[in-house]
């Protein structure tokens, strides 16, 4: 992809509707402001969360990029299926998950077996994981599976320890009660990236070769609405809905305001260079 006479442009606008009686129609009003960028040959783009009070950091060496940050761990909790002659009998093994982050928490799922199918503690977790595996609330957060005899739940994002975070099996059908399941990897909170064409992959928005040295033009920062806090753009603050343009940078550091336990920020950023 090659580019040509690009251009940031900020535009708000209205149509005032006159209500003077000697005036009909409407008009457009507002401001336009348009900033050149001549030499522009490459863009890509970003996407930061935030899963704590972390930071990153996004600078150029050597004409490349790099993405620096706190990256957090991605919690891990695991139950162990112990049912040793298998099921039992025909009927539903309940199952709770309970959770800060999981909407409608606790959540009390009924898994069924027969002993024709499940005659081992290994087709029992398996069988625990696909039920959970169906649950929007729960896989909205955690990645579920199975190994062995062991049920895992793995936060998809790096989100600070959640202690209240439990797998419980009921007793029956021949399994054991699991009361209280273990945190096998405490969370961390950081930040996770989502990137399109980031100069570390070595492609541009469309996914052509951006080469190896090039200058930073222009960055366009944006902070969704559907983020929970402002973020920090080096001294500068962007709340949810806000945008900014910054020129001639070639280090800045981002961090959210603030942020609670179970929410996140959200940074978009678009690059342009040459």
């Amino acid at each position: 992809m090659k580019l040509k006479n690009s251009f940031i442009r900020f535009a708000i606008g209205t149509d005032a509707i006159p209500d003077s009686p000697c005036v009909s129609g409407s008009t457009h009003i507002g401001c336009d402001l348009k900033f050149p960028l001549p030499d522009a040959a490459i863009a890509w783009s970003t996407r930061i969360y935030f899963h704590g009070l972390v930071s990153a950091e996004i600078q150029y060496v050597d004409g490349q990029i790099q993405q620096t940050g706190d990256l957090g761990v991605c919690q891990v909790e695991t139950a162990t299926v112990v049912a040793a002659a298998g099921c039992s009998s025909n009927g539903n093994l309940a199952v709770t998950v309970t959770g800060a982050r999981i909407a409608g928490s606790p959540i009390t799922l009924m898994v069924p077996l027969t002993t024709a199918d499940y005659t081992n503690n290994i087709s029992i977790a398996q069988a625990i994981s696909d039920i959970l595996s169906v649950s929007p609330a729960i896989t909205d957060q955690y990645e579920v599976s199975s190994q062995s005899a062991v049920v895992m739940l793995r936060s998809r994002k790096p989100y600070a320890n959640d202690a209240t975070l439990n797998l419980a099996i009921a007793a029956g059908r021949g399994v054991s009660a699991v009361i209280a399941s273990v945190n096998s990897l405490a969370g961390v909170a950081g930040i996770s990236i989502e990137s399109l064409g980031i100069p570390g992959s070595g492609t541009d928005l469309y996914g052509q070769p951006l080469g190896s040295s090039w200058t930073p033009l222009g960055h366009f920062f944006s902070v969704p609405q559907s983020s929970d806090n402002p973020v920090h753009v080096g001294d500068m603050v962007i709340d949810p809905g806000g945008v900014i343009l910054r020129t001639g940078m070639t280090m800045f550091s981002l961090s959210p305001q603030s942020i609670s336990s179970t929410g996140h920020a959200i940074i978009d950023i678009i690059f342009i260079g040459k």
